[in-house]
């Protein structure tokens, strides 16, 4: 039985005109299955796409709100900084000369400390590497 393709085809009719007489050559198969297994892929991937685009809307969804929280957030950190400027501005915090020399005086202390401890680090690292490299 050959179906409408086979006659059609060229490659289909060589092949035929080259089989020898009384070998049997498998016919191909039919279209209604090839039909019917692409027919459930197709199906198949409807409904992943369908799943999908659902997927799809279900995250632009979250993050729309998402979005939304964060703009939320934002203008009350921007309404915190204006109302604590205010509030600095309107309540000065009087520091005396005295207390104010203090802090330079610490702030200076603590950075020359902190060189201090630096350069010993450094000497540190240095010897280590020389009893290394010997």
């Amino acid at each position: 039985m050959q179906s409408g393709h086979d006659k059609l085809c060229n490659y289909c009719v060589f092949a035929r005109a080259s089989v020898p007489d009384g070998c049997v050559v498998p016919e191909p198969r039919g279209d209604d299955d090839r039909r019917g297994l692409s027919e459930e892929k197709r199906q198949q991937l409807l409904l992943q796409k369908m799943e999908l685009e659902v997927e799809k809307e279900r995250l632009q969804h979250l993050l729309a709100q998402q979005e939304t929280q964060l703009l939320l957030k934002q203008q009350q950190l921007h309404q915190s900084r204006l109302d604590y400027n205010r509030w600095v501005r309107d309540n000065p915090c009087p520091v005396t000369d005295s207390q104010s020399n203090r802090g330079r005086q610490t702030a200076e202390q603590n950075r020359t400390k902190q060189k201090q401890d630096n350069i010993i680090t450094i000497n540190r690292i240095k010897g280590m590497y020389t009893s290394i490299t010997k």
